[in-house]
């Protein structure tokens, strides 16, 4: 099978990281460290993606989000803004991830939830379903936030 990585404008890549399949990324993207941007993912914009990161499938992180640490974002997720996901935690699914908002250590944010504004996921904690996590909220240990739940 052929797979024609896409990457173009400023970006650079560097150290051990890699873009293949049929990734594409563009901007002024950085991408670094031993992170890898494979699948049919894309990285645009200003963002970053280091260390072990690994953004994959049909993933979007764009606009000035960072993804870094082991985090991984996948499916059909998507990360902007100036958000970050970083530790080992993991975005996929449908979920979105913006604003300011931060996501770490072992969270996880999946299906169709969202966590916005200065909002932060972290611990073990689990968003999904149609969960809303939004303003400046905290959601931390064990938590779990699911269905059509709205944490301000």
């Amino acid at each position: 099978m052929f797979f024609t990585a896409q990457v173009f404008d400023n970006v650079r890549v560097y150290g051990d990281a890699r873009v293949g399949d049929e990734a594409r990324v563009y901007g002024t993207v950085c991408v670094h460290g031993n992170a890898q941007v494979f699948g049919k993912a894309r990285v645009s914009g200003n963002a970053r993606v280091y260390d072990e990161a690994r953004i994959y499938v049909a993933a979007y992180v764009y606009g000035d989000a960072q993804v870094f640490g082991k985090a991984k974002v996948s499916d059909n997720a998507r990360v902007y803004d100036k958000s970050w996901v970083y530790d080992t935690a993991w975005v996929y699914d449908d979920a979105q991830v913006f604003g300011k908002a931060r996501v770490y250590n072992a969270a996880r944010v999946l299906g169709a939830a969202r966590v916005s504004g200065d909002a932060r996921v972290y611990g073990d904690a689990q968003v999904f379903g149609k969960a809303r996590v939004t303003s400046e909220a905290h959601v931390d240990g064990h938590a779990r936030v699911h269905g059509g739940a709205l944490i301000l």
